[in-house]
């Protein structure tokens, strides 16, 4: 299987390329993200773009695929990305308790040519979430930290866009999923198995 490189240091990303067995090597992008679009799928792609085509052009190995992600909770198009506090993770589920919202992540894999050109292959998956509603007992609880075995980690919904994880311990909210459940992970690793099979036929 032709290694890639990996353009994040998401151990949830790490993962699920490791479940399928795939060799990669991790270098996170160091680009500063420039939001670009308005919609939520516009905005991933092209984040996820700037992140791969900053190591392809850093790294300038011809041929080494890079591949770089987003991933954005959406609700009602409106953005939420990394709660900054408790408040505002707060908020956050308090919105999305008792409705539906989706998860877009966006994918690019790039690529430098012996000419010098980048090659990017751009796109994005969607999943849709449905949570339970959650009593402010439970948002609190939840929040706090009551809710999970780990504590010593940090609180789960720290550095999660949406205030949650789907693998943590806000999986006892979760009420029905549509898609991609990897997508929520972070990654959509069988549509990322299937275009590298296009761009590389052959060779994975």
């Amino acid at each position: 299987m032709e290694s890639i490189i990996l353009a994040s240091a998401s151990p949830r990303r790490k993962e699920l390329l490791q479940q399928i067995n795939m060799e990669f090597q991790v270098v996170p992008s160091q680009c500063e993200e420039t939001i670009i679009g308005n919609a939520p799928e516009e905005i991933v792609q092209e984040l996820a773009r700037q992140k791969a085509e900053e190591v392809v052009q850093r790294l300038s190995l011809p041929g080494r695929i890079v591949l770089g992600a987003d991933t954005v909770v959406a609700f009602e198009n409106q953005i939420l990305g990394k709660p900054s506090d408790r408040k505002e993770a707060l908020e956050m589920i308090r919105l999305l308790q008792g409705k539906e919202h989706q998860v877009y992540t966006g994918v690019c894999l790039s690529f430098l040519q012996g000419s010098g050109e980048i090659i990017s292959r751009n796109f994005y998956e969607k999943t849709s979430v449905i949570v339970n509603p959650m009593s402010e007992a439970e948002i609190n609880a939840y929040i706090d930290g009551s809710f999970q075995q780990d504590k010593e980690s940090g609180l789960q919904w720290a550095d999660k866009a949406g205030a949650y994880g789907i693998q943590g311990c806000f999986a006892a909210f979760i009420k029905e999923i549509r898609g991609d459940y990897n997508n929520v992970v972070g990654l959509p690793i069988s549509r990322v198995y299937e275009e590298l099979k296009v761009l590389i036929p052959g060779k994975i």
